[in-house]
């Protein structure tokens, strides 16, 4: 019993900040009106600015991250190479040959 009360106790928390940070949010007037001096949506004007004024930085930025996603792929590669294992494993393994059969590579 104790058990579910100190599962019950963190939710019943989180559902509580949940319903303070919606109401909150839903409550601020600014969210739902239009700033003065513009006309219609402003992710259009976000659009046509990065892909108008901003296309250098815009592709600049979309080349450092691949840059930085290869990197992390490279950094995150064992030192040994997986084939370099397996041609390790393979050569650890102990053959056993067979009454006129081949070599037994485990490969059933």
């Amino acid at each position: 019993m104790r058990a579910a009360r100190l599962r019950l106790l963190p939710a019943l928390f989180v559902a509580l900040l949940f319903v303070v940070f919606g109401s909150v949010v839903l409550e601020t007037p600014a969210l739902w009106e239009t700033p003065e001096g513009i006309e219609g949506p402003t992710t259009g004007v976000i659009g046509e600015a990065f892909f108008e004024e901003f296309l250098a930085v815009f592709e600049l930025a979309a080349v450092l991250l691949v840059a930085a996603l290869v990197a992390g792929v490279y950094l995150a590669k064992p030192e040994e190479s997986r084939s370099d294992a397996i041609r390790k494993a393979v050569d650890r393994k102990p053959r056993v040959e067979g009454e006129g059969e081949g070599v037994d590579d485990g490969s059933d």
